[in-house]
């Protein structure tokens, strides 16, 4: 199996691995680190994160899917906890291209 490429390619799939691989908030060094609001918002999207019913894709046993339209679920979770994380680096972040020419959306 090493070696072996795994070819997925939905979105909800792409991001339940990346989920599973890079999920910083399940480890309680992190979390300690985190203000209560931060703590509410990680729980409250990673709770919805959960909820869905996530099913395994045959072939790749590790990897789950879900519809596009019930991964919508984790938007205003999402969006909530990325402004409360940002809000924490704010006074620190440099402005970027990206964010200049997106600030209008």
């Amino acid at each position: 199996m090493l070696g072996r490429q795994c070819r997925v390619s939905s979105d909800a799939a792409i991001f339940h691995q990346w989920m599973s691989l890079s999920w910083t908030f399940g480890d309680p060094e992190a979390v300690a680190l985190l203000t209560p609001k931060e703590k509410h918002d990680v729980d409250e999207f990673y709770g919805n994160f959960l909820s869905l019913p996530w099913n395994l894709i045959e072939s790749h046993p590790f990897i789950s899917d879900v519809s596009e339209f019930e991964l919508r679920i984790l938007v205003p979770a999402a969006t909530k906890l990325l402004q409360s994380l940002e809000s924490r680096i704010a006074p620190y972040a440099k402005p970027t291209v990206a964010n200049t020419l997106f600030s209008g959306l």
